[in-house]
Formats: C-alpha cells, sequence, structure tokens
C-alpha cells in the first residue's frame, strides 16, 4: 500500500501442508491436521494479501512468483 505496508501469504494444498507439518515437525497426521485446522482458513488469508506465493510445486516456481512480486510490490518502493 501506500505506507509500504504488505502483507504476503504463502500457501499450498491442505494434503500437502500436513504432509510437510509430519515430515517436519515429526507431527503425527492427526495432530498436523488439528494443527492445520485451527489456522486462519486460507481464503481469509489470501482476500488480505498483497501477494499471494503458492508453493505447492518446485523450488523454481516459488522463486519465479517470489522474483516477480518483489519486482512489482517492493522494489518500487524501495526506488
Amino acid at each position: 500500500d501506500a505506507e509500504g505496508e504488505q502483507l504476503w501469504v504463502v500457501v499450498c494444498d491442505p494434503e500437502q501442508q500436513v504432509d510437510r507439518l509430519m515430515a517436519r515437525n515429526r507431527l503425527s497426521q492427526g495432530d498436523a491436521l488439528q494443527r492445520v485446522r485451527a489456522q486462519i482458513p486460507i481464503d481469509s488469508k489470501t482476500a488480505r494479501a498483497t501477494v499471494v506465493i503458492n508453493n505447492g510445486g518446485t523450488l523454481a516456481d516459488t522463486r519465479r512468483q517470489v522474483e516477480a512480486a518483489w519486482h512489482k510490490h517492493v522494489l518500487p518502493v524501495l526506488l
């Protein structure tokens, strides 16, 4: 926005969220599901977001999205 405040939200499919939580935090599927369900719904997050990055694909795909958003939303504020 005009003051330079931005909200960037990174999303992926709920199934992928659960799988990543289980692997990273060594959670059971039930515990991982409980954590995902306890979060603010993705639709609510993305509705407020300046930028939405989908990291459900490859690292290269995510990197391209971040770089494009950086050039569009951050660099103009810095310059």
